[in-house]
C-alpha cells in the first residue's frame, strides 16, 4: 500500500458512508415519510366517506326489500289516481241526467231507473278498478322488494371502492418507507466493511472505493421506484 493510501481509503469511506447516509436522509423526510402519511390519512377519509355511503346504500336498498319503496302515502296516490277517471265519469253522467230532468222542468220519465242504472254500473267499475288497481300495486311492491333483496345481497358482497384504492396505496407506500428503512443498515454494514478493508487489504483501495460506492446505490433505485410511481 503506497503512503496514505491507508487515510485516502478511509476518507473515502467516511465521505461515501455521509453521502450515502444524507441521500437517505433526505429521502426518507422529503418523500417516503410525508407520502406514506398522506397516503394513511386519504385511507382514513376515504374509508370514513365510504362507510357512510356504504350505510345509506344499504339502508335504501333494506327500506325497498321491506317496503317495496312505496310509503303508505304513495299507495295511497296510487289508488286514487286508479278510480279517479270512474268516480269523474259517474258523477259526471249524474249530473247530465239531473240537469236533463231539470231543464224539463222536473218531468223525466225514467230518471229513477236511469240513476239506479247509473249507481250499479258506476259501482261496478269502480270495484274493477280498485281490484286492478290493487293487482298493480301488489305486482310493483313486489317487484320493488325483489330489488331491495338484489341491491342488499351485491351490497353486503362489494368492498367500497375509494377506501380499498386508497389501502393499496397506503400499503404500497409503506412497503416503499419500510425498504427505505431497511437501508439504514446497509449503509452501516457497508461502512463497516468498508473501514476494514481499508485497513486490512492493501494494494486494493480501488476495490474498496467500488465497496463502498455501493451504498447509495440502493437508495438511488428506492428513489427511482418512488418518484415514477408518484407521477
Amino acid at each position: 500500500m503506497a503512503k496514505g493510501d491507508d487515510a485516502r481509503s478511509r476518507n473515502q469511506v467516511q465521505y461515501q458512508t455521509a453521502l450515502a447516509q444524507n441521500n437517505l436522509n433526505a429521502l426518507r423526510t422529503d418523500t417516503l415519510i410525508p407520502q406514506n402519511q398522506e397516503f394513511w390519512n386519504q385511507y382514513l377519509r376515504s374509508q370514513a366517506s365510504d362507510t357512510a355511503d356504504y350505510g345509506d346504500i344499504r339502508n335504501r336498498f333494506t327500506n325497498f326489500a321491506e317496503t317495496g319503496g312505496y310509503t303508505p302515502r304513495d299507495i295511497g296516490n296510487i289508488r286514487a289516481r286508479a278510480v279517479s277517471p270512474i268516480r269523474s265519469m259517474y258523477a259526471g253522467a249524474n249530473r247530465e241526467v239531473d240537469r236533463q230532468r231539470a231543464l224539463q222542468g222536473g218531468y223525466s220519465p225514467g230518471y229513477g231507473v236511469l240513476k239506479a242504472r247509473l249507481a250499479r254500473e258506476g259501482s261496478s267499475a269502480l270495484s274493477d278498478a280498485t281490484t286492478n288497481a290493487e293487482a298493480m300495486i301488489a305486482g310493483l311492491v313486489n317487484q320493488g322488494k325483489q330489488f331491495g333483496t338484489s341491491g342488499l345481497l351485491s351490497a353486503y358482497g362489494t368492498t367500497p371502492g375509494r377506501s380499498a384504492l386508497a389501502g393499496n396505496q397506503a400499503l404500497q407506500s409503506t412497503q416503499q418507507r419500510l425498504a427505505g428503512e431497511g437501508l439504514q443498515g446497509e449503509i452501516g454494514r457497508s461502512a463497516i466493511q468498508g473501514q476494514i478493508g481499508a485497513s486490512q487489504l492493501p494494494g486494493r483501495t480501488q476495490s474498496i472505493m467500488g465497496n463502498v460506492e455501493s451504498i447509495i446505490r440502493p437508495v438511488t433505485q428506492v428513489a427511482g421506484a418512488i418518484y415514477p410511481w408518484l407521477g
